[in-house]
C-alpha cells in the first residue's frame, strides 16, 4: 500500500478498504518473502485469500478468484550416518555413533534402518544388538527404535539431534576362531511428514580380535620292546567354533631304525582316525586337518606296533614329530611339545662259537669253526677277538695263525682281521652269518 490514501488495511481484521477516485483501481501488488531458516522441514503451502466482498455505498462489488496457494520449497535437508569402531577385543566393547544433520522442526521426522549384518561372525559373537541400541537410546522420547524391522524414527523438536552412541560387547567366548567381522548398516532414508532426507555414510565394519589360542600337543611312549605296542596321543587344547579349521604336519622320522622296524605309520594314523569326520590325513604329505565343532578336539591316539624281527639289531630310535601348526580361517594355532622319541628294544641275540679239532697228527690240518648265531641287520656290526695261545706248544708247531684265518676270510667282505690285535668285525647282511672255517697245519718236524 505504501503511500496510497485510495487503501486502507486493518491487521486486526484483514479487512481492505478501497475508496474510489472516479479510475480505475491500481492493482495492489503484495511481495512476501519465504524465510530462509535452517529447518528440514519439506515443501510447505498456505493460501492467500480473498472473502466477504462488500461496499458502504450500494456499489455492486462481487467476487472472482478468490485464492492464491503458494508452495515453499525447502532447501535444506538433513543427513543421516554412521561412524564407529573398526576393530575389538574380545570383552570390550565396540562404539557407534549414528548422526542426524540438519534441524528438524517440531513435529518433523525422519526414518532410518538401522541394522547388524554378519560377516564371518555369529549372533554369539556380540551382545543383543537391539537391546544394545534400545540401552543407547535409554529415556529418550525423540526416538523409537523397532526391533523387528530395525527401523530407528526421530521426531524433531527445533533443535539437532543428539547423537546416538551406540554400546556393542563382543563376547569373550573359550573358541579359537580367529578375526572375525560384521558391519553395523543404516539405509533407506525417509520421513513421514516430507522432510529432505538421505544418507551419508551408510556403513561401519567392525572385526573382533580373537584373545582365544589353540595348542596342539604330542606325548607318547619312550621305550618299547619288540613285538610291543608304541602309543602317542595328538591333542588340541582350546575349542575351535564350528567350521574353524587347524592343521599340523604328523611325521614319523627315523633316527637308528628303518621302515622295517614298525608297523605302517600312516595306516596306524588312518586307523585311529577310523570313522571320526572331524579329522584327515594326507599320508603324503603328513598333513593333518582338524574342523572345529564348537567342543575341544577328542585326542586322537595312535597304536604303533615295533616289528617283531629275527634280526640282532640293538636298541633302535625313532621319532614322531608335529610341525607347521596352521590355520586356513584365521585362528591362533600354536605348537606345543612337539616330537616323542621312542627306543625299540631289540629281544633277539646273536652268540660267538667256536668249534674245532681237539686232536691232530703232525703234518695234517686242525679245524677250526667260528659261529655267529642270529642274524644281523644290514650294517650292523659284530666283534670278536680271536687268537692263538700256547699251552705248551710254541709257534714253531703250527702254521701261521694269522695267515690262516686271513686265507680262511678270502673274498669275502663281511670279515675283516686285524692281525695285529685279532679283532674279527663281521658286518650284518640280513642274513646269518656263514661260519668261518678255518684250517691250520700242525707242522710235521723231526723233533720228539
Amino acid at each position: 500500500i505504501g503511500t496510497r490514501t485510495d487503501l486502507v488495511f486493518d491487521t486486526g481484521t484483514g479487512l481492505l478498504t478501497y475508496t474510489g477516485t472516479g479510475s480505475p483501481m491500481v492493482d495492489l501488488v503484495i511481495s512476501l518473502d519465504a524465510i530462509d531458516d535452517v529447518l528440514s522441514e519439506g515443501t510447505e503451502s498456505f493460501t492467500v485469500d480473498l472473502a466477504s466482498p462488500s461496499t458502504t455505498s450500494g456499489s455492486d462489488i462481487a467476487l472472482g478468484n478468490a485464492s492464491v496457494s503458494t508452495v515453499i520449497n525447502d532447501n535444506d535437508g538433513s543427513v543421516w550416518s554412521i561412524v564407529g569402531d573398526a576393530s575389538v577385543d574380545e570383552g570390550n566393547s565396540a562404539q557407534y555413533t549414528v548422526a542426524l544433520s540438519g534441524t528438524l522442526q517440531a513435529g518433523e521426522t525422519a526414518a532410518i534402518i538401522l541394522s547388524l549384518s554378519d560377516i564371518s561372525t555369529n549372533s554369539a559373537d556380540y551382545a543383543a544388538f537391539a537391546t544394545a541400541v534400545s540401552n543407547a537410546i535409554g529415556a529418550r522420547t525423540d526416538l523409537v527404535f523397532e526391533s523387528g524391522s530395525g527401523l530407528l524414527t526421530y521426531t524433531g523438536d527445533g533443535n539437532p539431534m543428539l547423537d546416538l552412541v551406540i554400546s556393542l560387547a563382543a563376547v569373550d567366548d573359550v573358541l579359537s576362531e580367529g578375526p572375525e567381522s560384521y558391519t553395523v548398516e543404516l539405509a533407506t532414508p525417509g520421513s513421514t511428514t516430507g522432510a529432505a532426507i538421505s544418507l551419508g555414510n551408510a556403513s561401519v565394519t567392525t572385526t573382533i580380535n580373537d584373545n582365544d589360542q589353540s595348542v596342539w600337543s604330542i606325548a607318547g611312549t619312550t621305550s618299547v620292546d619288540e613285538g610291543n605296542t608304541a602309543q602317542y596321543t595328538v591333542s588340541l587344547s582350546g575349542a575351535l567354533q564350528l567350521g574353524e579349521i587347524a592343521t599340523i604336519v604328523l611325521t614319523l622320522n627315523d633316527v637308528s631304525t628303518n621302515s622295517a622296524d614298525y608297523a605302517a605309520f600312516a595306516a596306524a594314523v588312518s586307523s585311529a582316525i577310523g570313522a571320526r569326520t572331524d579329522l584327515v590325513f594326507d599320508s603324503g604329505s603328513g598333513l593333518l586337518t582338524y574342523t572345529g565343532t564348537g567342543s575341544p578336539m577328542p585326542d586322537l591316539v595312535i597304536d604303533l606296533a615295533a616289528i617283531d624281527d629275527v634280526l640282532s639289531e640293538g636298541a633302535e630310535s625313532l621319532t614322531v614329530n608335529l610341525a607347521t601348526p596352521a590355520s586356513t580361517t584365521g585362528s591362533d594355532i600354536a605348537l606345543g611339545n612337539a616330537s616323542v622319541t621312542t627306543t625299540i628294544n631289540d629281544d633277539d641275540q646273536s652268540v660267538w662259537s667256536i668249534t674245532g679239532d681237539t686232536s691232530v697228527e703232525e703234518g695234517n690240518a686242525v679245524q677250526y669253526t667260528i659261529a655267529l648265531s642270529g642274524t644281523l641287520q644290514v650294517g650292523e656290526i659284530a666283534t670278536i677277538v680271536l687268537t692263538l695261545n700256547d699251552v705248551s706248544t710254541n709257534s714253531a708247531d703250527y702254521a701261521a695263525f694269522a695267515s690262516a684265518v686271513s686265507s680262511a676270510i678270502g673274498a669275502r667282505t663281511d670279515l675283516v682281521f686285524d692281525s695285529g690285535s685279532g679283532l674279527l668285525t663281521y658286518t650284518g647282511s640280513g642274513s646269518p652269518m656263514p661260519d668261518l672255517v678255518i684250517d691250520l697245519a700242525a707242522i710235521d718236524d723231526v723233533l720228539s
